[in-house]
């Protein structure tokens, strides 16, 4: 027996966390150290195998094993098996066994060198001895560059573990190039696999959505395959790869980079390996994939271990020529359930999540921030996150899960819960902190298909409705607005709830909601040229004893434009707001005229600014208008990176001249808001000044804080509110961010179709957003069945179109096979929302369930 073969045996069934030992014979140490027999030439009818080898145990430290095997000698057999320490203490274990394993605890967990002596003597005297060093490598979790790149590749026919030929029970398709009206061919991947061996099949689909068979390739060793397009590997060529390849075999995770060529022949350009060559044994994996700014491919991997541990692979696949690199190794990290599956998704460049079950049965979801070079690095995440406003926790059971992307850092879970229900949560990523440079996210639960009030219809319906009188007065005015849909669809199409009362006046006080008028016109002043943040303004008299909210400045007082603007915004300050009327304006009566002019030019038919007493209130709280002229203004007015920036903050410093010389500085906070998450901007108003012809009138002040423009955006989506009367604007104001993001991003069911018969593995993919493609064994022929789907997401319509069934032949059967899929999912590209999508799921045990969603609406 060869020596290498005996432990590599017994080691395959122990954690390795480092590269496997290379044994090298050498000469004896020195004779103080450890005493060694004269080596005499062992007699030719005793044959002698012996191997050592370096495992890492829990707790980081090593486990040196030897085995070793002596045939032909003459029994009794003393044998002795010494291991000089990194330390320099020895430890010795003695046997009378001609064969056996001695395992060794060395404390060493940052990796060492160590010596290994075998000194045995058999019945007639033959003494025999080998001396090896051992290497032992670091058992602390770490990066590991380019460590893993040395496994040799595997072979191509499967191990005879079962029947010489057995029936597939895992799939996986993939939509690699084309579509069936587009001037590339529509080409599909599938592949199939019975736990020992697997194979991959290419389809093509015509215009007619018939489904058919093309080349088959070369068989391969292993189970659990997984496909995953490379973006960009649309065109046919020979050197560019197409898609990549993952299975597993024997604890080892093999990655493969193809080429599918125009007749559907299938040309393999590269193969690596993870797994043994760093002590792992890989149980579950999963792929997700991006390009980098030199065109070459990244693959990230996040696996599971024999220990129940994680660690993130990373890999890198060169477009010219298809080679898979290995990169980066984690290290161990997370706390898996004993026999969770992985999902990965690519939210934006170099940053991923990974969702799992945990030991507890909850999902959690993780961050991984992967550099263009390979190097992972762990960037938050949560158990399974926190609840919209961020003020408590949301933690959900699950089964199984799959990551899908929406936005630009988001992304949707459609998951088994912990009834075998299908539930499809949206989650928006936000950044929460920074460690050691390292950008911390946290997953925020935004809503799931159990809020929609309708799941049968299009649309969402969500109940009850904000209820904003219960802490107001009768003539509320609110306004919720989609500012994303209000901005393509134009004025009032953005809209997703109002309230207005009757017999009550249109137009009221808006108080100081008046200010973001004047910085608008402010803001376009300094952009055309015409005035300066820089330009010096000093106070007046009437200004410096203006009524209502106060910046507090005095008589005499010099301060710059952009000073009086952070003071107006920043703490309402009327006395600001008159200053910059009067600079811009020359005179407040014409600042006044000015204001009437913007707002008749922006359409704003509701809306009149006022003379006051002093005049210079036109500038500060002398208008009335309505929620929709208001959000009208703002969705103008943000236009404008510099109003965004003022609107926006939250403190300013800075000095000016104090009357009479010196120095005078202030340094301003804004206070008040409810801390929303997402909010962004706003403007509150309380009160008013008296406007000629409204005030006079009836017209209703802003009782109690009453007024309000604000704008928050989460999902990428801008959601703002204007109100007026509430007597509670933030109440109000968090109650409609709340509605309006639940509306938007609460995943809408459109539709649903059950497969037919039944099933024992399924995938799908997307060819385009209106063509879908499943794989699926059937349950009762145990035949591969390819079938291409009529999909429409605006009403709701899935149809099975065309299939192909065929037999799988020739692989052999294993002892083992992949996790059946649970749910499986696919993005659907529209215009009507940031993301349609199908997905499937196992429903009975044997069923395929298969459902279209609509996730945040356009229209």
């Amino acid at each position: 027996m060869n020596k290498h073969t005996a432990l590599r045996t017994m080691v395959a069934t122990a954690l390795l966390c480092a590269q496997p030992l290379a044994a090298q014979i050498i000469q004896p140490p020195d004779a103080d150290t450890l005493r060694l027999r004269p080596q005499i030439p062992e007699p030719p009818a005793v044959n002698f195998d012996y191997d050592v080898d370096t495992l890492c145990r829990p707790g980081q430290s090593h486990a040196l094993a030897a085995r070793w095997n002596l045939t032909g000698a003459a029994s009794p057999v003393a044998t002795t098996l010494t291991v000089l320490m990194p330390n320099g203490d020895t430890q010795k274990k003695r046997s009378l066994r001609t064969t056996g394993t001695e395992i060794f605890e060395v404390d060493a967990p940052f990796g060492a060198n160590a010596t290994m002596v075998l000194d045995a003597e058999d019945a007639n005297g033959a003494p025999l001895y080998s001396i090896l060093t051992a290497n032992l490598p670091a058992c602390e979790s770490g990066p590991v560059a380019d460590d893993f790149d040395s496994l040799p590749p595997p072979p191509f026919d499967p191990p005879i573990t079962g029947t010489p030929e057995s029936d597939p029970n895992e799939v996986d398709v993939l939509h690699v190039s084309g579509s069936p009206n587009g001037p590339v061919p529509t080409r599909i991947v599938a592949a199939a696999g019975t736990g020992s061996g697997a194979r991959l099949y290419s389809y093509h689909i015509d215009p007619a959505l018939q489904v058919s068979q093309l080349f088959e390739s070369d068989s391969f060793a292993g189970l659990d395959v997984k496909l995953e397009k490379l973006e960009g590997g649309e065109e046919f060529t020979v050197e560019s790869p197409g898609f990549i390849s993952g299975h597993r075999r024997e604890g080892d995770l093999w990655l493969r980079s193809w080429n599918l060529l125009p007749d559907g022949k299938f040309l393999e350009l590269s193969t690596r390996g993870y797994g043994s060559n760093a002590n792992v044994e890989v149980q579950a994996y999963a792929i997700a994939t991006r390009v980098l700014p030199n065109g070459n491919y990244q693959i990230v991997t996040p696996i599971r271990t024999q220990w129940d541990t994680l660690r993130t692979i990373t890999w890198e696949v060169d477009d010219a020529s298809g080679n898979v690199v290995g990169r980066m190794d984690s290290g161990d990290w997370g706390n898996p359930g004993p026999s969770t599956e992985l999902t990965i998704a690519n939210l934006n460049d170099d940053l991923y999540v990974v969702s799992y079950r945990n030991d507890n049965s909850d999902l959690t979801q993780q961050y991984w921030s992967v550099s263009n070079g390979g190097d992972p690095s762990l960037s938050g995440g949560a158990v399974s996150g926190l609840n919209l406003r961020g003020d408590g926790a949301v933690v959900r059971e699950v089964q199984d899960v799959l990551d899908l992307p929406i936005t630009t850092d988001d992304f949707i879970t459609p998951l088994i819960d912990s009834n075998g229900d299908l539930m499809v949560h949206t989650w928006e990523t936000r950044q929460t902190g920074f460690d050691e440079g390292t950008i911390i996210y946290t997953p925020f639960e935004i809503s799931d298909n159990s809020r929609d009030e309708d799941p049968n219809g299009y649309g969402i319906d969500i109940l009850p409705e904000p209820n904003l009188a219960s802490s107001a007065t009768d003539a509320i005015r609110a306004l919720l607005t989609d500012g994303m849909v209000e901005d393509f669809y134009g004025v009032g199409q953005g809209e997703l709830y109002r309230e207005f009362p009757l017999f009550e006046p249109i137009s009221v006080h808006i108080a100081s909601v008046t200010k973001n008028m004047t910085l608008l016109i402010a803001v376009d002043a300094i952009e055309s040229g015409t005035a300066s943040l820089n330009d010096q303004i000093v106070i007046n008299a009437e200004e410096a004893s203006i009524g209502g909210s106060q910046m507090g400045l005095i008589e005499g007082e010099t301060q710059t434009l952009e000073t009086l603007l952070y003071g107006m915004m920043l703490r309402s300050g009327n006395d600001a707001s008159a200053a910059i009327a009067r600079h811009l304006g020359g005179t407040y009566a014409n600042f006044e005229a000015l204001m009437g002019l913007w707002a008749s030019n922006l359409n704003l038919n509701d809306t009149f600014y006022g003379p006051t007493s002093p005049t210079s209130g036109a500038a500060a709280g002398g208008g009335v208008s309505t929620p929709q002229d208001q959000v009208t203004l703002w969705m103008e007015a943000i236009q404008h990176p510099l109003f965004v920036e003022i609107a926006s903050a939250k403190t300013f410093d800075d000095c000016g001249i104090a009357p009479g010389g010196g120095v005078k500085c202030w340094f301003i906070t804004k206070l008040g808001d409810s801390g929303y998450v997402g909010l962004e901007g706003w403007k509150g108003g309380n009160g008013g000044m008296w406007v000629n012809g409204y005030s006079d009138d009836g017209g209703r002040f802003c009782t109690g804080n009453g007024c309000l423009v604000a704008q928050a955006t989460r999902m990428d989506r801008p959601m703002i509110v204007g109100l007026q009367q509430t007597g509670n604007r933030w109440n109000a104001a968090d109650d409609l961010f709340d509605y309006g993001f639940r509306m938007q991003f609460t995943p809408d069911h459109r539709g649903d179709e059950e497969s037919g018969g039944l099933i024992d593995d399924f995938a799908l993919d997307a060819v385009t957003d209106g063509i879908g493609i499943t794989v699926d064994i059937d349950g009762f022929n145990q035949e591969l069945k390819v079938c291409s789907w009529n999909l429409f997401a605006d009403g709701g319509q899935i149809d099975q179109r065309e299939c192909d069934s065929r037999e799988v032949k020739g692989l052999a059967g294993g002892t083992h096979r992949a996790v059946r899929n649970r749910v499986d999912g696919a993005f659907l590209s529209s215009l009507s929302a940031d993301g349609d999508y199908w997905t499937g799921h196992a429903e009975g045990g044997n069923l395929m369930r298969l459902n279209l969603w609509r996730v945040g609406r356009k229209d």
